[in-house]
């Protein structure tokens, strides 16, 4: 054993479990804020990718038929792939989806009663 090993050992025999666990915490918190950065990335690239058409009717809970009878209908936006082409390649944006969705949205008896006790028509 090297006289470093011995000197470095000897450290930790001398560190209390609050002085560990405070210098730990010091030196991984920058680690910890790094990954959580990349985790909040990710997520936020994830957030402003295009969905597919099978992808949105699946964020919207519907199927397949469903979506496009809304997209013939012209209730839905997207933006198609090849604008010349009504049958090409179409991508929905999460935040119109949530907006159709949200627009459509029936209220519960709860809310209506609420409404009603409040006096507001809705």
């Amino acid at each position: 054993m090297d006289k470093n090993s011995k000197e470095s050992k000897a450290l930790m025999i001398d560190y209390d479990a609050k002085q560990l666990a405070k210098d730990t915490a010091l030196h991984l918190e920058p680690i910890i804020y790094e990954i959580v950065d990349s985790i909040e990335q990710k997520a936020k690239n994830k957030l402003l990718k295009p969905l597919t058409l099978a992808e949105a009717a699946d964020f919207l809970c519907i199927s397949r038929p469903s979506m496009s009878k809304l997209i013939s209908q012209g209730e839905i936006n997207f933006t198609s792939m090849n604008p010349d082409n009504p049958k090409s390649k179409k991508m929905f944006d999460r935040e119109d989806l949530i907006a159709w969705r949200n627009s459509k949205k029936t209220k519960t008896i709860s809310e209506i009663r609420k409404a009603a006790r409040d006096g507001r028509k809705e």
